[in-house]
């Protein structure tokens, strides 16, 4: 069970239409109010409470608009997502909506099925369920439209959510393969555009924002401006992220805060390349080094940035090094030698050569 809570604030009580906060993150996920009414210095669990409601468990935020309050919530013991409404004023739940789906999406332990943000527009509330896709209500509660998604293809659970541009509801569904940004009609949910992701696969988690008529998009590996219009890709910038934050923007400037599981790049060591290896180790010039597993490599533990353990590639291949940087391994395989390497946890699925995935022995 989790607990919203509404303070006492000239923000939420004034009831004008500019103090509306309508998606993750506030008005453009700028995380900046609207209206120019002082925010509290002092507020906590006995100082300037209104009321206090107990909710389903969700990593959702709730958004406002005039007198009503969006949230929504997961009931783990029947697998139900959920969708509700509360009065501003005193807290009680006007109505609430539940979502089946024929399978609730798998998350990392810390996570929930439903962490998306709903996004508002005065006439709907527009959700999204991983587990289910998009669906809108009116203020009423009376189902407006869906639209259904399959299962994404992710390794900790969605992280994104939707938002609005004009006539257009945006929704960055970047999966481990076969990611796309989707743009649906907000009246009938019907798709005005859907733009595949380019390049290597690999999910993000970051929610669009809106600058000069286009949609940011935080990505593995990337930050990229696609058109509102077709949603054609305009420009991208690379960058060692895992796409894990949502930029926020300025008239002149984006801003997005990478995060990368390798390290930043003056922090990691290249591994030597096979031809240095082979001279080194091939006493007798046959191009072989070995049948059996040899360490071959190990970088100084102080120049090296600690990662976490590295898992076994499988029952024959697999390296390790303390806490710190994988060892690097090399193995014969019809005649030749490889180079193996397990970057991070993950290497439990495959393993990498020469920055390309290569299938575990």
């Amino acid at each position: 069970m989790r607990w919203i809570t509404l303070f006492v604030t000239g923000f939420l009580l004034s009831g004008a239409d500019n103090n509306n906060w309508p998606q993750f993150r506030g008005p453009n996920a700028s995380g900046v109010a609207v209206s120019a009414a002082a925010a509290p210095f002092e507020f906590g669990p006995g100082k300037r409470v209104l009321w206090k409601q107990a909710l389903p468990p969700g990593h959702s935020s709730p958004v406002l608009w005039g007198d009503r309050i969006f949230i929504t919530g997961f009931d783990k013991d029947n697998s139900r997502l959920e969708i509700l409404c509360l009065a501003a004023r005193n807290g009680e739940i006007l109505w609430k909506r539940t979502v089946t789906a024929s399978q609730v999406e798998k998350v990392q332990a810390v996570s929930s099925p439903v962490t998306a943000t709903p996004v508002v527009d005065g006439e709907r509330v527009y959700a999204y369920f991983g587990s289910y896709g998009l669906i809108a209500f009116d203020f009423e509660g009376k189902q407006q439209w869906e639209v259904t998604l399959p299962m994404p293809e992710t390794r900790f659970g969605s992280g994104t959510s939707p938002v609005l541009a004009g006539e257009l509801l945006i929704l960055n569904r970047d999966e481990v393969s076969n990611g796309y940004l989707l743009a649906v009609d907000r009246k009938t949910g019907k798709t005005v555009w859907k733009q595949p992701y380019p390049g290597r696969g690999s999910e993000s988690y970051s929610t669009p924002v809106l600058w000069r008529d286009q949609a940011i998009v935080h990505r593995y590996g990337s930050v990229d401006a696609f058109d509102l219009k077709d949603g054609k890709r305009k420009w991208w910038v690379r960058a060692g992220t895992s796409g894990t934050s949502t930029v926020t923007v300025d008239k002149d400037t984006i801003y997005a805060a990478t995060w990368n599981p390798l390290g930043e790049a003056d922090q990691v060591l290249p591994l030597p390349d096979f031809a240095s290896l082979l001279a080194k180790y091939d006493k007798d010039g046959d191009g072989k080094i070995s049948a059996s597993f040899r360490r071959i490599w190990r970088p100084s533990a102080a120049r090296t940035p600690p990662i976490s353990k590295a898992r076994p590639c499988s029952s024959k291949s697999f390296s390790t090094k303390s806490i710190r940087i994988t060892t690097a391994l090399c193995k014969r395989t019809n005649g030749k030698c490889f180079e193996w390497g397990c970057p991070w946890p993950r290497a439990s699925t495959g393993c990498w050569r020469s920055g390309r995935r290569a299938r575990a022995m």
